[in-house]
C-alpha cells in the first residue's frame, strides 16, 4: 500500500514536487489537493488522513508577520493532537542546518528536515524520496542537533580511560608463545631531554703519517705535510665546510658536470592552421552548449515558480477553489460566483474547498457550509442572526437553499414564502409533498394518542408513520 503524502505549499511548487516524487518512486502517493494556507492544515489533515505531511516553509501563506512563531505553534498543536499521533512531518527550508529554529523543530520529534542552504536552492529529490521511504530516524537531524557524527560501537571501542592505558598487560603462557613466534615492534619511548652543558672543545691532535711505510719517492712530500700538521692550530666548531684542496676541486667539478642534465634546445614551431581551427570549433561548441543549458535551467526555474494568475482568469476558467486560494479576501465573492454557475454540479465540494482555503468565518460561507452538511437548523439560525449584506439580499441560489432549509425544519409556510421568489417548480412540489406528509403524520399521531385504535390498527398506524417520515427525509 503506497504512502500518502500531503503537500503544504502553493500550487506552482506543489506541481514541481509532485512530478519529482513520482519520477523517483511509485511507493509515494502524492495527494492531488495541496494546502497553501498554513491555518488550513488541521482541517486538511482530518479530511485526507495522510501518512506524511511535506511542508515547504517559505511557500506557505501565514496570518501573522512572525512566520516562525506561527509555524512553531501550529506544528506543536498538530504534534500534541492524539488524532495525528501517527503523522510524520517533513520540512523543506532555506535556513542553514545550524539555525536554532530547526533545533526547536527536532525537539518536537520532527526528524525529516531538508535544507537547500548552500546548494544553490536545489534539493536532491532522490535522497529526499529514499529518506521518506525509510522509517523516521533521529540520525537524519544529527547535524542540526550539533552532532557531526553519531558514535557507533567501533568508535566507542577506541575510547579508553587514562587508567586503562597505564595498566601493564597481563601475560599468560599462550600470549608468551605468541610473542615469541610473532615478535612485536617495541614502541619508541621518548628520551628525557638532555640538559644543555657548555663545554670547550679540546684541540685535536694532528694525525701523523708513517713516513717509513711510504714509497721513497713520496717521503719528502709526506714529511713536509706532517710538519705542517704539527703546527696547525686547534679547530673551532663552525657551520663552515673545510676548504677543498686544489687537486679535489677538479674531480668534483667534473662530477657535477656529468650529473647536471643538459638542456635540450626546443625549437619553436609554428602551430598549423588546422589546430587553430579545431580549437575555435571546440570553443564554439562549448558556447552553444552553455547557452542551451542556461535556457533549459531558466525554463525549468520559470516552470517551478509560476506567477500568480489573475482573479478574472481563474473565474473564467471556473477554478473557484484556486481563486479563493490566491485571493482569500475575495472568498465570499468567489462563493457567490460559484453558486450562480449552473455548470458546476458538485457545489458542496467547491464550497468546502473555498472555505478551507480562505476566511471561513464569514456568515455567507458558514451558511453554505451548514446547508451542504445537512445542518438545516443552523442554516436558519445563521440567516436570522446575520447582518451580512449577502444574506440580507439573498441571491437566487441562497433563496432556494433557505426555502429548502425551512421545509426540512417543518416550517412549510416560510418555505413556501421564499420558494415563490425563485419560481422553482421542483422545489414547490417538494414543499407541497412535505406538507401532505406532515398533515398525515399529525392525524396518525393524534389517533395513536387518543387510544381509539385497536392493536392491529395501532401497528398499522405506527408503520405508516415510519414510512412517511422516511419519505420526508428523501425529499
Amino acid at each position: 500500500m503506497p504512502t500518502k503524502v500531503l503537500l503544504g505549499m502553493d500550487d506552482g511548487m506543489a506541481e514541481a514536487f509532485k512530478t519529482a516524487f513520482e519520477e523517483n518512486s511509485r511507493e509515494l502517493e502524492i495527494l492531488s489537493q495541496n494546502v497553501p494556507i498554513f491555518r488550513s492544515l488541521p482541517q486538511s489533515l482530518e479530511r485526507y488522513h495522510p501518512d506524511i505531511l511535506f511542508l515547504a516553509m517559505n511557500r506557505m501563506q501565514y496570518d501573522t508577520k512572525d512566520n516562525k512563531e506561527e509555524l512553531r505553534n501550529g506544528l506543536f498543536k498538530i504534534k500534541t493532537n492524539p488524532q495525528f499521533a501517527e503523522l510524520r512531518i517533513a520540512i523543506q527550508t532555506k535556513l542553514p542546518l545550524k539555525d536554532p529554529f530547526l533545533q526547536q523543530l527536532t525537539k518536537m520529534g520532527i526528524y525529516d528536515i531538508f535544507s537547500s542552504y548552500g546548494h544553490n536552492g536545489q534539493l536532491d529529490m532522490y535522497e529526499v524520496t529514499e529518506q521518506l521511504l525509510s522509517p523516521a530516524n533521529i540520525a537524519n537531524v544529527s547535524e542540526i542537533m550539533g552532532f557531526n557524527k553519531p558514535f557507533d560501537d567501533e568508535d566507542l571501542g577506541q575510547i579508553t580511560s587514562p587508567e586503562k592505558i597505564r595498566q601493564e598487560p597481563k601475560f599468560t603462557e599462550n600470549t608468551e608463545q605468541k610473542l615469541r613466534s610473532h615478535p612485536q615492534k617495541k614502541e619508541k619511548i621518548p628520551a628525557e631531554p638532555t640538559p644543555k652543558v657548555k663545554y670547550e672543545r679540546k684541540p685535536i691532535e694532528p694525525a701523523k703519517v708513517d713516513v717509513d711505510a711510504i714509497h721513497p719517492a713520496k717521503k719528502a712530500e709526506v714529511a713536509k705535510e706532517n710538519d705542517s700538521l704539527a703546527t696547525t692550530e686547534p679547530v673551532t666548531l663552525k657551520n663552515k665546510r673545510r676548504p677543498l684542496r686544489e687537486n679535489q676541486r677538479e674531480p668534483l667539478r667534473e662530477n657535477l658536470r656529468r650529473r647536471r642534465p643538459k638542456k635540450k634546445a626546443v625549437k619553436k614551431q609554428e602551430k598549423p592552421k588546422r589546430k587553430k581551427r579545431r580549437v575555435a570549433l571546440l570553443v564554439g561548441i562549448a558556447l552553444v552548449a552553455l547557452i542551451f543549458g542556461s535556457i533549459k535551467v531558466l525554463s525549468w526555474g520559470s516552470s517551478l515558480v509560476k506567477p500568480t494568475p489573475s482573479y478574472d482568469s481563474l473565474i473564467t476558467e471556473r477554478k473557484y477553489d484556486k481563486a479563493a486560494t490566491f485571493y482569500p479576501n475575495r472568498a465570499t465573492e468567489t462563493e457567490n460566483k460559484m453558486l450562480a454557475d449552473t455548470s458546476i454540479k458538485d457545489k458542496a465540494n467547491y464550497s468546502r474547498q473555498i472555505a478551507m482555503n480562505s476566511d471561513s468565518h464569514a456568515d455567507p460561507l458558514k451558511f453554505d457550509q451548514a446547508y451542504f452538511e445537512g445542518d438545516f437548523e443552523k442554516v436558519v439560525a445563521i440567516y436570522e442572526a446575520s447582518s451580512s449584506k449577502d444574506l440580507l439580499n439573498l441571491s437566487q441560489a441562497r433563496t432556494t437553499m433557505l426555502a429548502y432549509a425551512y421545509m426540512k425544519n417543518g416550517n412549510t409556510d416560510d418555505a413556501t414564502k421564499y420558494a415563490k421568489k425563485v419560481n422553482n417548480e421542483q422545489l414547490n412540489q417538494k414543499i407541497q409533498a412535505y406538507k401532505q406528509y406532515q398533515k398525515a403524520n399529525e392525524i396518525l399521531q393524534k389517533k395513536l394518542d387518543d387510544g381509539s385504535l385497536t392493536d392491529q390498527q395501532r401497528d398499522q398506524a405506527k408503520n405508516m408513520l415510519r414510512q412517511n417520515k422516511a419519505a420526508m427525509k428523501k425529499l
